[in-house]
């Protein structure tokens, strides 16, 4: 009988792992894997016989066993911490408990310190009480009770299964801890646990279950060091929920009120769910895991919140690390998880105007509504975003796609692809392919599977960069770069490259992908707006320097080489022509990409190389990347064209047709499930191995992750750019790093992508005075003397900077006369030549010789016939007197080098480069771009001199204090800190150098001197004001003046509140007297206009204040005021908010609605109902002669085929425009039928005149002289007209003249006497439909539970609601009535509410006003 809750059952079942074989073999199989513990000997002898007598009882448990053999399987039994048959036990009762447990140590949980604990076998540890709940409810619990809960359900361990739990400070067990805490979080690298406390709920079944019923094997780990408190969940197996007292089913244990997971603390605020608690998805909660060991979850729990491991937590939900979320229902403030101590950052920031605000869990998240993808393929073939396809063969690198927009706050990124002739042909494919984001240059060259170069590191995938704002993984046979606002590129290192963007990027993008903005016609623009002459043109237009610059723009006529006969035999559908193939793999998606483009870039690819094996499969392969790209399912197309073979998949892994876009990797052992991308062809892991940069291994075999980095098993890496900390990945994902530094005879360097110590292999540069002998790769040639030349510059984030320049020759100097040298090292300016090469310089000072440098970084010295400059490890610079210059450089500047000694990288062949790095043929161009006019002079002036015309006492005025003797005046505090930072010498001679030459040119004193003051505030150098009303004073715009100490500051935006001033003063353009400042310029106190509640005004602007626009105001510049009185819109005008402010706008069109169960509202206003069956004339402009002037058109609407007494909504809207008849029909979503053909959108017919797209959850039919038809698919369709046609339509739609007394005009022109007369009036019968309901018209009865679905409808017209800044343009009052009339119809139903708040927004959104969030803040949720 029933006994309290529950009805207790017996324990009818034996245990599964009671089974047993006659010869005991099973027995020790089940022990050997895991499956029965030791300890149940004896229960399955002495359950054998009972099992042989009932053989269907024997098949039950045989069918259970294998079951749970296959569950077990699920997860290794490592996962768990060990626990055995002499721990203490709970009772085997229903909803029991162990007693009080008085604990070792206390336990701190949520801050607060706890001593005593109970196990309570409903899967809770609580403190201080015990929690005899059965069925969970949502946290947080308020009721006082502290718990942890790992799966808080109704177990029945008197049924089936052991509760279990220990105390222990067991060496090994508190070792295991502390290596498991220290894994997970990384701030703890010094946590000892010395405590552990474990419970474990072994193979326990539900209430209402039986001994053959599903079961659980999981547990909770506490640990604490006595400071800091841990807890782990392990989830070994999970196969229910809940139990029948709880609504379980009684067979499976699954539905009702699931299982809930977490920590609660007894309060509003202290709480904790893990995710998919009380949801169908806990009971694969054993899949899931923020610590990437699946089945284990890990929190640190003492503090006043949860703080999960990788990952933070809000209004007690988890977050991934890096997780971007918005947490206000209009998502404007955007946050971040950043998990450093649980930190999560935020600022205010808005979605885009293509994304949605969208309710998930406790949180929002902008949805993008649209994307679009570019796509590179084949020979290679250019398919644009909006649709454009051309075909380009040129060798060199181009620029794909970038944000183009400077003015734009979208993140930047670009998308560059260097392309190489294929073979020996004329045309060319895809060598590389690189992203440029977040300050991040990733380059996949071709044939990379695993691996990138990131900042030009060789780099293993998964990589996670700025906590997952970008990730570069491997995706199918592609290797993806994705980013958090939506940027996803692909390249599968071989033909096919794909750049996909969201809505929010319209109109912000350039490169050979076009202009994202729906117009194909504008994808043949060049980056000067101007349109391409071909498309050879087109692609040097988007040409970028490469390092590989030597390259051509490929064939343009005579790029294939097929006859037609051949042609038309790759058209056939052996060939090409199998992409379009009725009854072949990849018919499905034929209906939604138009294969026509794929298939003429196949013939052309054939016919360009003759290859017909592999360019046929990749080119059936860039048209089933593209279908799977849209989540269409194809089939095995490679089997049925013999293209298996070209795909060679690693050792321990298969080819699959639907592999995860985001497969499991040992660094995401779960990524697959929460890829939101669709599947696509790869290469997949066979069952037990997972993915490890390019190799399937099994999982014990798996690498470390290392700074969103990873290493594979046994690899050594560098944890330092200076090559100090050396790392090895262990086995286990353990990382033992240690301290290591370059020997004696190696330097820390990147070569070839890797870092590492290498062999200091000096190279030379050697140069005669006319000639580079000897470049550092081996080039040679000869450089003229009459001018000045940089010979070396490295790059300037090496930590030491090298500069080498050569002075020009002396015209009239004799033979021993050597070309000046000038050597940036250690910091230093050493200066050598002039009159010979013993004459040496230190920072405008003469030394003598040898001298060392106090730092120990700088030697110089004369050897018999030669001086040399020495900075040890770095650079050896070797000055004959006979004139060769020998520069030994180090290894250390691989790839780093510029100026006439070349690009050092041991490769001739790129030599001639310039500054900004790219590099040429012409040497007369890379001269030119090396020349220096710094004049060096060193012990010799006789090049000033003879610039001031040999006047020295000139030359000693422009070195005065009043002149170029500012920069280095040691008495000039402007200036001083500097001197120690930048060297003044340059740029002092360099100042007297101009002046000379220019007459003492007061413009080049003052940008001399704001020379070196730049160069001191690039080196973060604060620098004093040295500009005065006497020198070099700002040149000011009109009506302002320099000021030498500006403390205050008026601006037109503050006349209300007075100047703005600050503390010290600073030098500047002050507005003179009677002006302020606006923007840059200043202008009169009456040009300011006012100020306005943060609005700044222009003089007489005026607007309103108020949402209905019955306050108008306007600005006084007189006196910089607002003033307001009472003058309402025109009845031909609606209020429009725009900035916060609303202004008077005149009506430039007007809607017509059919909404709900027959309710219709005309252009004028005029409101009906209608019910009937037949095809209905909704708006047409006939053929009376008023309506010449405009295309003719007709639209019309088709209702359910069904009695008119019941609610119809529309199915069917059929325009009639131009000579094209298109068909919307709602059983056939994003297509339409225009002339009897069945189209996919979007669509573009007759040029450009019609356009039929998606927006939102709608589709738009416009045209260009302004109609536009929106249907939602359901319940909602308007029409909108343009102003310009009023008078000239007819229809259920009314004549639209602002009348609406007229607006039942029948088409005879008389008016109708009633509603039903003039409903039937615009019908068009068939035989079955049937018209108008008579008295049997859908009417509303009394309807229980009412109030719900009045305060939603009442939202609609309510001011104070989201739809408020609507109500002027589209009158509330039609919906709210009828909203309340179909939900009533419906029995009170909040969905059909809901659908009328759509409709309202939607109706709103077709005037051009976006109501966005309601239903965040309503219980209506988008199916």
């Amino acid at each position: 009988m029933f006994s309290g809750k529950k009805m207790h059952l017996s324990n009818e079942w034996p245990h599964i792992t009671y089974l047993k074989h006659s010869s005991c073999d099973w027995y020790y199989h089940l022990v050997e894997v895991g499956v029965v513990h030791s300890h149940s000997l004896g229960s399955i002898l002495a359950s054998s016989i009972k099992i042989w007598m009932n053989y269907s009882s024997f098949l039950r448990i045989w069918v259970s066993f294998i079951f749970a053999l296959v569950r077990h399987q699920a997860q290794p039994r490592e996962l768990m911490y060990p626990f055995w048959q002499n721990d203490t036990k709970t009772p085997k009762v229903d909803d029991g408990s162990s007693s009080e447990i008085k604990l070792a140590i206390p336990v701190f949980f949520f801050g607060v310190p706890y001593r005593t604990v109970y196990v309570n076998n409903n899967g809770v540890v609580s403190f201080n009480v015990l929690v005899s709940q059965f069925t969970p409810e949502s946290f947080p619990l308020t009721d006082g009770r502290a718990f942890i809960a790992p799966f808080w359900a109704d177990v029945h361990n008197g049924i089936r299964g052991e509760i279990y739990y220990r105390e222990t400070m067991d060496p090994v067990i508190l070792k295991r801890a502390t290596k498991d805490i220290r894994k997970y979080f990384k701030d703890m690298a010094t946590f000892s646990a010395t405590w552990v406390f474990i419970v474990t709920w072994e193979e326990v079944t539900f209430y209402g279950g039986s001994s053959t019923t599903p079961v659980n094997t999981f547990q909770a780990v506490l640990v604490s060091d006595g400071s800091y408190t841990f807890t782990l969940f392990n989830y070994y197996e999970i196969n229910w929920t809940t139990g029948t007292a709880s609504g379980g089913d009684p067979l499976t244990g699954l539905g009702g009120v699931m299982a809930q997971a977490g920590f609660n603390g007894g309060n509003l605020t202290n709480f904790f769910s893990l995710p998919g608690s009380r949801t169908p998805e806990i009971v694969n909660i054993q899949e899931t895991t923020n610590v990437n060991v699946p089945g284990r979850w890990a929190f640190k729990v003492d503090g006043k919140e949860i703080d999960p491991a990788n990952g933070c937590t809000s209004r007690g939900q988890f977050l991934r690390r890096g997780e971007v979320f918005w947490e206000d229902l209009n998502c404007t403030i955007k946050c971040r998880c950043l998990d450093f101590n649980n930190e999560i950052y935020c600022q205010e920031a808005s979605c885009s105007p293509y994304e949605v605000c969208e309710p998930k869990g406790k949180f929002f998240y902008c949805s993008t509504v649209e994307t679009s993808t570019c796509v590179v393929f084949g020979e290679p073939h250019y398919h644009t975003f909006d649709g454009f396809l051309f075909h380009f063969q040129g060798s060199c690198a181009y620029l794909l796609a970038r944000q183009c927009l400077q003015t734009s706050s979208l993140p930047f990124f670009s998308v560059e692809a260097k392309n190489e002739h294929r073979g020996g042909s004329a045309v060319s494919w895809v060598k590389e392919l690189s992203v440029e984001v977040n300050g991040y240059k990733i380059l996949i060259p071709k044939g990379s599977y695993g691996k990138v170069k990131v900042n030009d590191l060789v780099t293993s995938l998964p990589v996670t960069l700025d906590l997952g704002t970008v990730k570069i993984y491997q995706s199918g046979m592609s290797t993806a770069v994705e980013t958090d606002f939506g940027l996803l590129v692909t390249f599968d290192g071989q033909h096919y490259a794909s750049i996909s963007i969201p809505g929010s990027y319209i109109n912000s993008t350039c490169g050979l992908c076009g202009n994202y903005n729906k117009n194909p016609l504008d994808d043949f623009l060049r980056p000067d707006g101007r349109p391409a002459m071909s498309v050879l043109d087109l692609g040097e237009s988007w040409r970028v320097y490469h390092a590989d610059w030597k390259c051509d723009s490929g064939c343009v006529d005579n790029c294939t080489q097929c006859d037609a006969a051949t042609e038309a035999l790759y058209f056939g559908s052996d060939y090409c022509g199998f992409l379009n193939k009725t009854d072949g793999p990849l018919w499905e998606c034929g209906t939604v990409v138009d294969p026509t483009a794929f298939v003429h870039s196949c013939v052309y690819d054939l016919c360009s190389v003759r290859d017909n094996g592999t360019l046929l499969c990749q080119a059936i392969q860039a048209y089933a990347l593209v279908c799977q790209a849209l989540g269409i399912p194809i089939g095995d197309w490679r089997t049925q064209t013999g293209c298996v073979s070209t795909v060679q998949c690693p050792s321990f892994s298969h080819y699959s047709v639907c592999t995860s876009s985001c497969p499991d990797t040992c660094s995401d052992l779960t990524a697959s499930q929460n890829c939101a991308t669709p599947c696509t062809e790869g290469c997949e892991c066979n069952q037990g191995f997972v993915l490890s940069t390019s190799q399937c291994v099994p999982l014990h075999k798996c690498g470390c992750d290392f700074d969103g980095h990873y290493y594979t098993m046994g690899e050594f890496f560098w944890a330092t750019a200076n090559c100090t900390v050396q790392c090895l990945c262990e086995e286990g994902g353990d990382i033992y790093c240690f301290n290591k530094t370059c020997s004696s005879e190696e330097v820390c360097a990147v070569e070839d992508g890797y870092q590492g110590c290498f062999p200091k292999r000096e190279t030379v540069c050697l140069l005669s005075q006319n000639e580079v002998l000897h470049t550092f790769d081996g080039a040679a040639y000869a450089f003229p003397s009459e001018f000045s030349y940089t010979l070396l510059k490295t790059c300037p984030e090496r930590p030491e900077y090298l500069e080498i320049d050569i002075n020009k020759k002396k015209p009239e100097a004799g033979p021993a006369w050597l070309r000046g040298l000038r050597i940036l090292v250690a910091n230093q300016e050493v200066k050598i030549g002039g009159i010979g090469a013993s004459e040496v310089k230190l920072n405008g000072q003469e030394v003598e010789l040898p001298f060392f440098h106090p730092s120990g970084k700088l030697e110089i010295y004369r050897n018999k016939n030669s001086t040399t400059v020495e900075s040890r490890g770095v650079v050896t610079v070797q000055y004959s007197d006979v004139g060769l210059l020998y520069i030994r450089l180090s290894t250390t500047y691989f790839n780093c080098t510029g100026g006439l000694c070349g690009f050092f990288n041991a490769n001739v062949s790129d030599e001639f480069c310039l500054p900004n790095g790219k590099c040429t043929d012409n040497l007369a161009v890379f001269l030119e771009s090396w020349t220096t006019f710094e004049e060096i002079c060193n012990g010799e002036c006789g090049d000033l001199l003879k610039a001031c015309n040999n006047d020295s006492e000139l030359l000693k005025f422009y070195r005065s204090r009043s002149r170029c003797g500012i920069i280095n005046d040691p008495s000039n505090s402007s200036f001083l800190e500097c001197h120690g930072v930048v060297n003044v010498t340059a740029y002092y001679r360099t100042c007297l150098f101009r002046l000379c030459q220019s007459g003492g040119n007061e413009s080049e004193l003052c940008d001399s001197v704001a020379r070196y003051a730049s160069a001191c505030k690039n080196a973060d150098v604060e620098v004093g004001p040295w500009r005065t009303y006497d020198f070099c004073p700002l040149e000011c715009p009109e009506n302002s003046h320099f000021e030498e100490c500006i403390i205050c500051t008026e601006t037109c935006e503050t006349l209300a509140l007075g100047p703005i001033c600050v503390d010290s003063c600073s030098e500047g353009c002050q507005c003179d007297e009677g002006y302020a400042l606006l923007g840059s310029q200043c202008v009169t106190r009456s040009e300011c206009g006012c100020n306005f509640e943060g609005h700044q005004l222009v003089t007489n602007e005026t607007f309103w204040v108020d949402l209905d626009c019955q306050i108008f105001c306007y600005c006084n510049g007189t006196d910089n005021s607002v003033h307001c009185e009472t003058v309402p819109c025109k009845d031909d005008e609606y209020c429009m908010e725009e900035g916060g402010l609303y202004y008077c706008q005149a009506r430039t069109d007007a809607s017509c609605i059919v909404s709900g169960y027959g309710h219709y509202l005309t252009f004028d206003g005029f409101s009906f109902d209608f019910q009937t069956s037949c095809p209905l004339i909704l708006c047409t402009t006939g053929s009376r002669p008023s309506s010449d002037s405009f295309p003719k058109f007709v639209v019309t609407a088709k209702n359910e085929d069904r009695d008119p007494s019941l609610a119809l909504w529309v199915k069917q809207v059929d325009v009639t425009v131009f000579g094209y008849s298109i068909v919307i029909h709602r059983a056939y979503k994003h297509t339409v039928l225009v002339n009897s053909e069945r189209l996919y959108l979007p669509l573009k017919l007759g040029q450009g005149k019609i356009n039929i797209f998606s927006f939102g959850f709608h589709v738009v039919v416009e045209t260009d002289f302004g109609l536009k038809v929106v249907y939602d698919w359901k319940t909602f369709l308007s029409i909108t007209v343009p102003r310009s046609m009023q008078n000239s339509t007819y229809g259920l739609c009314g004549r639209y003249n602002g009348n609406p007394d007229d607006d039942l005009e029948m088409p005879i022109g008389l008016l109708a006497s009633s509603v039903n007369e003039f409903g039937q009036s615009w019908v068009k019968r068939d035989t079955f439909c049937q018209v108008g309901c008579g008295d049997r018209c859908p009417s509303c009865a009394k309807v229980e539970g009412f109030s719900k679905v009045q305060q939603l409808c009442s939202l609609i017209p309510n001011q104070n609601a989201g739809f408020s800044k609507c109500h002027s343009k589209v009158n509330p009052t039609f919906f709210y009535k009828n909203c309340l009339f179909d939900s009533c119809i419906d029995g009170g139903a909040v969905q059909t509410a809901c659908s009328w708040l759509q409709n309202y927004a939607s109706t709103c959104q077709t005037q051009g006003i976006t109501v966005t969030g309601w239903r965040n803040y309503t219980s209506c949720r988008r199916n």
